[in-house]
């Protein structure tokens, strides 16, 4: 007992000292992120997938073919950027497609025609990747483009009402997670497959956690109301912010005079 009180001060700063050291690192690894996902967006993958997109909605076969010639012949000389998709697959898929469409010439109708749909199944993948790629980076926009544009007491209820649905949701995943598991391992005893208790969690324990995520729910419900993307529970916010504001904003003029 001596033995560990004297060494515990050592432990906890070793504790301590190894979680600063991760969480600067994770950090260090999202910036990095975010730095090569705006560089991908405003470089090759924006690019391939809007040239690509405005080429699909050309219906005159012959321009169609000219359009796509010109944007293998543009992104083919930028190959030493293609590791910037950030998506081995897709650069895969681009390479297997320009050898395709280099051997394409004086081939037969039904060649060309299976070269267009593995563009089109190409273009699919480009599609998905640009925009999950484009939440990435902006998935906290519209939430930061709304709050700080607020008066202060909005902005702080924003805030709240953000932090108690993301604790709701944890709350609810927990509980979904402790009921599935707790009736998983009462059937298999049920029906004899495992006579072990050792994952028995007790009933009571399960009433409770589907009591918490009954409630769980209903405060993620009532807080996405007042959350950005409600603009009449937003505006009525405002004006209780505003309504609070305002005597305050007379009270510092008056004692100011």
């Amino acid at each position: 007992m001596t033995l560990t009180k004297e060494y515990l001060p050592i432990l906890v700063a070793i504790i301590a000292a190894s979680l600063a050291y991760l969480y600067a690192k994770r950090n260090n690894k999202l910036n990095n992120f975010y730095a090569q996902v705006k560089e991908s967006l405003e470089g090759i993958l924006g690019s391939m997938y809007f040239d690509l997109r405005i080429i699909f909605q050309i219906e005159d076969e012959v321009e169609k073919d000219y359009e796509v010639q010109k944007w293998f012949n543009k992104h083919g000389h930028i190959k030493m950027s293609l590791f910037k998709l950030g998506d081995l697959n897709l650069i895969n898929s681009y390479l297997d497609l320009e050898k395709e469409y280099r051997k394409l010439k004086n081939r037969t109708q039904k060649d060309q025609k299976a070269f267009y749909i593995n563009l089109e199944r190409f273009y699919s993948n480009l599609d998905k990747h640009y925009w999950n790629s484009f939440q990435s980076l902006y998935n906290d926009y519209n939430w930061f483009n709304t709050v700080l544009n607020r008066p202060f007491p909005v902005k702080i209820a924003l805030e709240l009402a953000k932090h108690l649905q993301n604790f709701s949701q944890l709350i609810f995943y927990l509980s979904t997670f402790t009921i599935f598991f707790g009736i998983y391992f009462r059937l298999l005893k049920e029906f004899g497959v495992s006579e072990k208790n050792i994952f028995w969690i007790p009933i009571d324990f399960i009433t409770m956690a589907i009591q918490l995520a009954a409630f769980s729910i209903m405060l993620i419900v009532f807080t996405d109301l007042f959350l950005p993307g409600n603009s009449k529970w937003l505006e009525v916010f405002e004006k209780v912010g505003n309504f609070i504001l305002s005597p305050v904003k007379k009270l510092i003029k008056i004692l100011k005079r």
